[in-house]
């Protein structure tokens, strides 16, 4: 008999079979087991398992006033530094792109979530607004060595955003050029939140937060406000979120994805 077979994720594979449908140790049929055949899956693999949890994934990404970043917007899939229980595994090329930017979310009266407004791998061209654009000639950024970049993102870009990340597996869909149009990046990595945040003047001054200071001083109150991505970022409706204060530290300036970034150690 015949299965239909579709891989969510990257990585090497061995195909078994067994007559009797028993992979036990225990099993002494001989005739169990039969194939040694492997499989190599040309993509990103990572630890989850249930069915689509690939492309539910969150990365999250943040940028200061006028589009700098405190931290590169960087990913690890292999190597050291990467993050756990991710892989990937390439063939003649490797590139990562993503799709335009979620629409805003749908809260009710409360300010609960009610519904979204996602994009899809394959069904638009990179976010070329809120980011830069890559270099002339390139689509997407090139993954081949186990990591990457993001693009900075612009200096009028003033509120979060959302984005899905696109993988190409060295697929070539239209043309000469391999991963060159976005047909190619048919493996979805899950969603980047891209988070920003105002620093602004107390209520009496400022009561909608519209200000946006880029340094406060001592002894000046301030409100901050974090603007939460669109794509249910943000937990609505519950008294849940925190704000915490430490002291900056380039060692610990990393992914959020890192057990030593700065937010996750005491």
């Amino acid at each position: 008999s015949s299965a239909r077979i579709k891989f969510m994720h990257g990585g090497t594979f061995q195909l078994c079979y067994a007559p009797d449908g028993t992979f036990a140790a225990s099993d002494t049929e001989l005739i169990n087991a039969l194939f040694h055949t492997l499989i190599q899956v040309i993509g990103v693999g990572s630890p989850c398992t249930t069915e689509n949890c690939l492309q539910e994934a969150r990365w999250h990404c943040y940028f200061s006033y006028k589009g700098a970043y405190p931290a590169e917007c960087r990913f690890q899939f292999d190597g050291t530094g990467a993050r756990p229980g991710w892989s990937i595994t390439h063939g003649s090329a490797s590139r990562i792109s993503w799709t335009q930017s979620f629409g805003a979310d749908t809260l009710d009266a409360s300010g609960a979530f009610t519904s979204e407004s996602p994009q899809a791998c394959t069904a638009s061209d990179p976010e070329a607004t809120k980011l830069l654009s890559v270099a002339a000639g390139e689509y997407g950024v090139d993954t081949s060595s186990g990591a990457a970049s993001m693009p900075p993102v612009a200096a009028a870009t003033s509120e979060s955003f959302t984005v899905v990340l696109c993988y190409c597996p060295a697929r070539k869909s239209v043309g000469s050029a391999t991963c060159f149009d976005r047909r190619d990046y048919v493996q979805p990595l899950g969603r980047l939140y891209f988070w920003g945040l105002r620093l602004c003047d107390e209520s009496a001054l400022d009561a909608s937060c519209a200000s946006h200071y880029g340094q406060i001083f001592p002894h000046q109150p301030f409100r901050i406000r974090v603007l939460c991505p669109p794509g249910k970022a943000c937990v609505s409706g519950v008294d849940a979120s925190r704000l915490r204060l430490r002291i900056s530290d380039a060692a610990t300036a990393r992914q959020n994805w890192d057990p030593l970034q700065g937010c996750q150690t005491e």
